[in-house]
């Protein structure tokens, strides 16, 4: 499982007021923080700040990188923001919300290709996520397929099947669920990821909703996921569903869990 630090979000009012102040020491723990508790990459997202999103996100990449080596997620519905994260970017980046969307998409392909990035690529079109597995799992066809013509390979592709909130779909986690596994019948060369804190917006008990629904993910064949690496109880149910469905050989990651 490929974990993607969630924390460094500007729509987290600690983090905006954070990057409005230039406050370097709260974004390197942030980031120090994630990158120690195991998190892959670490991601930052600026979108809040619509006048200057694109400097903003420079600085966080700049930020980040200046205290852990981890690649950085960089997650944008805007090109120029990107183009601006990505230059001060070192190694290769995720990129997050890559759509099929006709305008963005043909804004964001030639920098994806650029700069040699992995992709994150989420079920929305120009009418927005489809209601059905089948429609989003026809739009996940349409964008790998575009994708690997631009020469990324299928393994640097991730598709998001979207999560909505149960709060305002009461079937959004088994819609998300169903998408992934179809997508992985179809497409095993690919990852899915899903945005788990996504699910449980709006209703009280969110941890352990959010709990529970990692370890139907990762039972749904999801390999990569954004969360809260430091929430101890949220590792704690992942390195329990792996060894559950077989995925941690001689209980190795679960007992080490353990300890900690």
């Amino acid at each position: 499982m490929i974990l993607i630090g969630e924390r460094i979000n500007s729509s987290r009012f600690t983090i905006s007021q954070a990057i409005e102040n230039r406050n370097f020491a709260l974004i390197e723990k942030e980031a120090t923080s994630q990158a120690n508790a195991g998190a892959d990459y670490i991601d930052v997202n600026a979108g809040t700040f619509y006048r200057d999103e694109g400097e903003k996100l420079a600085w966080l990449v700049r930020t980040v990188q200046a205290v852990t080596d981890k690649p950085l997620c960089i997650d944008t519905a805007d090109s120029n923001a990107l183009l601006c994260g990505l230059k001060e970017h070192r190694g290769r980046a995720l990129v997050n919300s890559v759509t099929v969307q006709k305008e963005r998409l043909e804004a964001f392909l030639p920098i994806l290709k650029r700069y040699d990035c992995r992709v994150v690529g989420m079920c929305l079109n120009d009418f927005g996520v489809p209601e059905t597995v089948e429609g989003r799992v026809k739009l996940a066809t349409s964008l790998i397929d575009i994708l690997r013509t631009e020469g990324i390979a299928p393994q640097d592709i991730f598709i998001d099947p979207v999560v909505h909130a149960l709060s305002t779909d009461q079937k959004a986690a088994w819609a998300t669920l169903e998408t992934a596994k179809a997508i992985q019948e179809r497409h095993p060369e690919v990852l899915t990821i899903c945005g788990v804190s996504n699910v449980s917006f709006g209703l009280p008990g969110r941890r352990k909703l959010n709990q529970v629904f990692l370890a139907l993910a990762i039972n749904a064949g999801i390999g990569a996921a954004i969360l809260d690496p430091t929430d101890s109880e949220m590792i704690s149910a992942l390195k329990s569903a792996q060894v559950l469905l077989g995925k941690d050989d001689f209980c190795i990651d679960y007992i080490s869990q353990f300890r900690k």
